[in-house]
């Protein structure tokens, strides 16, 4: 049995083999890596609200990923922007005022995220500028100081009811994704924080981004039906923006599947699925036989690459796609959405 779409379609079976799997080992629960960032509580918020604007094609494809050094250690990707705004917010804590956002500009964000060492690494300054611009713009308008003032105003409700959190976040236009992927990260990073919680948390849906589409594309939790569509991925052709959303949406619902199959959260599946796609099933080189010897995941997340005689992506005895010559990579779309 299939859930059929036009183009795409949820392999249930194959989720039922990924949730058995899953079973069968203990899933860590669903944290960030990162500590709670050392600030004044009531600017927390906002730093999670200005990081998650802008957490958008990080590691872009045939251009240089980002990364960069804080306090002497490397960090990438999400890493580094959670790391390095945390460093300039110690500093100086007005970076996270609604009406420094409002006036930011391009050259301000790249000063703000330049490294010595790797140099001026990320992408689209002037699309991620006019994001936190919005940010500040909506937020005075509204008159909000504090992205805990919209929790209060929606009494801590995801979606129901009016008003609710995801109808607020979609006035911005860093949260207008109709996958809704920013909104649930954040929701997701308020919640894992201990600093809000949710009456209506089953509303509370996976943040996917490029890396749980191609890792569920390879294990065939979701398959192309289309053979045009099959084929621009393949070839790395550009997607449009309808078949950008039909995969994305995809995906959601094969974790929400796993997520009902398992009563594992949509949030502890996706913090999964994220670390484990993100370092073992990566573009270029997956771990389908073996681990490189430098640890590579979260300590939390290791012994599931534990096999009898090496160490190996803890998916691959059932991935439709290990060992296999060709695999998919995630579809190219360029967008903010995530």
């Amino acid at each position: 049995m299939r859930i059929e779409k036009e183009l795409i379609c949820v392999d249930v079976e194959k989720c039922s083999e990924l949730s058995q799997y899953l079973l069968s080992v203990k899933v860590p629960a669903d944290r960030e890596e990162s500590v709670l960032p050392r600030l004044n509580p009531k600017l927390i918020g906002n730093f999670y609200l200005f990081l998650v604007a802008i957490c958008h094609q990080t590691s872009p494809l045939n251009k240089l990923p980002l990364k960069g050094l804080v306090n002497g250690t490397e960090h990438k990707g999400w890493d580094f922007l959670f790391k390095k705004l945390e460093h300039q917010a110690s500093c100086n804590p007005k970076i996270l005022h609604v009406d420094s956002w409002a006036s930011l500009s391009q050259n301000m964000l790249e000063t703000l995220y330049y490294d010595k060492k790797f140099g001026s690494r990320l992408s689209d300054l002037p699309g991620r500028t006019l994001l936190i611009n919005d940010l500040g713009q909506v937020m005075k308008t509204n008159g909000w100081k504090w992205l805990e003032d919209i929790y209060f105003k929606c009494n801590g409700k995801v979606a129901t009811g009016t008003p609710n959190l995801l109808g607020q976040l979609a006035y911005f236009e860093a949260f207008r994704d109709p996958v809704k992927k920013k909104s649930f990260f954040l929701l997701s990073l308020m919640r894992n924080s201990g600093l809000w919680n949710y009456t209506d948390e089953f509303n509370l849906g996976p943040p996917v981004d490029y890396h749980e589409v191609r890792g569920h594309l390879r294990i065939g939790t979701v398959k192309i039906l289309d053979q045009d569509l099959h084929q621009k991925l393949i070839c790395q052709v550009p997607v449009t923006e309808d078949e950008d959303i039909l995969i994305r949406k995809a995906v959601v619902d094969a974790i929400m599947q796993v997520s009902n199959q398992t009563d594992m959260s949509p949030s502890q599946l996706h913090y999964l699925f994220w670390n484990i796609f993100r370092s073992c099933c990566t573009r270029e080189d997956p771990h389908c036989r073996k681990c490189p010897p430098k640890a590579h995941l979260p300590l939390r997340y290791q012994h599931l690459t534990e096999h009898i005689d090496r160490t190996y992506c803890p998916f691959a005895n059932l991935c439709e796609s290990a060992f296999k010559p060709q695999k998919y990579i995630e579809h190219i779309f360029e967008t903010d959405f995530y």
